[in-house]
């Protein structure tokens, strides 16, 4: 074994501490080409008496390239979505029965994308207002993560795609606050962490994360650094040390 690469500095760590070897950190890919912020048409349309000032707003910005790209991602300042969402492997170590209790509890629209051994009995002890949606295409998972008020991952991972996905789309994230999140999350500027998995730390998260405002283009712009250049860019770089060129 040449050279080690780990897809967090959470692993990086690990691979110093069992194998006593140095690795390169390069983060997996996401194709922030597909996961985007919902376009400014699909927000709402404005009435009859607005679009005449709309089209004027419009043009006033044609000649400014980064101020139309900012306009595309802005969602809401505030955490105001319907609906939080989980999309996830219904599985144990995901710890989605936690985030089922805290919403049976809170009462506030839970939808939850995925399959796994623990669907039926979640869906048992799951309260009225929580929605499974079971397998989805990526289309359908673009839409709900561009409208969800937050984006709810309560288990540990060496890295997560999710939490980058729905940042691509512009929304925050609350996040346990252990592992490949405290790398591709801002607390506070992204999203929440909260630090224990307990129903009334993740509660006390969501309700933080609904009352903050926050920016969908900074949110955008913190998931770009996992693009797919990116990736290509930090993998090529640690190839070419290995091969000492």
């Amino acid at each position: 074994m040449d050279r080690f690469v780990a897809l967090s500095r959470h692993v990086q760590k690990r691979i110093q501490t069992f194998y006593g070897r140095e690795a390169d950190v390069v983060y997996p890919p996401v194709n922030t080409s597909f996961w985007t912020p919902a376009p400014p048409e699909s927000v709402g349309t404005p009435r009859l008496d607005q679009r005449s000032e709309v089209r004027s707003q419009r043009s006033e910005v044609d000649n400014h390239e980064s101020t139309i790209r900012n306009q595309q991602y802005i969602h809401t300042s505030r955490a105001s979505g319907a609906y939080d969402l989980i999309v996830s492997a219904l599985v144990p170590y995901k710890k989605i029965e936690l985030a089922v209790r805290a919403y049976t509890r809170l009462g506030y629209p839970l939808k939850i994308v995925g399959m796994g051994t623990q669907s039926t009995r979640l869906r048992r002890m799951a309260g009225a207002r929580i929605e499974f949606l079971g397998r989805l295409e990526d289309e359908r998972i673009r839409d709900l993560y561009r409208h969800c008020r937050l984006l709810v991952f309560p288990g540990e991972e060496d890295f997560g795609i999710v939490p980058v996905e729905a940042q691509a789309c512009g929304r925050p994230v609350v996040a346990y606050g252990i592992g490949g999140v405290l790398e591709t999350v801002v607390d506070g500027q992204t999203g929440i962490f909260f630090h224990a998995q307990t129903e009334a730390a993740l509660l006390g998260a969501i309700e933080q994360g609904a009352a903050t405002t926050w920016d969908p283009v900074a949110i955008r712009a913190n998931a770009e650094r996992f693009s797919e250049a990116n990736f290509i860019s930090g993998l090529t770089a640690s190839i070419s040390k290995c091969m000492g060129t």
